[in-house]
């Protein structure tokens, strides 16, 4: 009689372990769908743009992304009468885009005190340029 019970039970730790192990699986890949979805393209690649107003002339404020990425932001259209009558401009974009590349975000880019108000309305347009590009 003891040897039939044994092997009823071995049964039973059989198919429940079974059912364990794949319980374990079927979650794990839940998981993985849920929560490390970090292939998920942040940006829809290609070149957006946003404008800012210099001395009645539009200026350009061009970003270029990959799916993961800020490759380049660069500044369009702006014109010798722009460059004389706001002459921090250049160099605070510079400064800006560079500091936007490298962070790859524009929330923790640094302003001096020069160019706080300047440099505010660049990342305005920084900005508005990545929302477009967000899926």
């Amino acid at each position: 009689m003891g040897t039939k019970i044994f092997v009823l039970h071995l049964k039973s730790i059989i198919k429940y372990g079974i059912m364990a192990v794949v319980s374990i699986i079927v979650l794990a890949v839940i998981l993985t769908f849920a929560l490390g979805d970090k292939s998920k393209p942040t940006y829809s690649p290609g070149v957006y743009s946003a404008q800012i107003v210099l001395h009645s002339q539009p200026v350009n404020i061009q970003v270029e992304v990959d799916r993961h990425n800020i490759i380049g932001v660069d500044m369009l259209d702006m014109g010798e009468s722009e460059a004389v009558f706001y002459p921090v401009f250049e160099q605070s974009f510079e400064d800006i885009a560079q500091q936007v590349v490298a962070l790859q975000s524009t929330s923790e880019v640094r302003l001096t005190e020069d160019n706080t108000v300047t440099g505010g309305i660049i990342l305005q347009a920084i900005d508005a340029a990545l929302d477009m590009a967000e899926k």
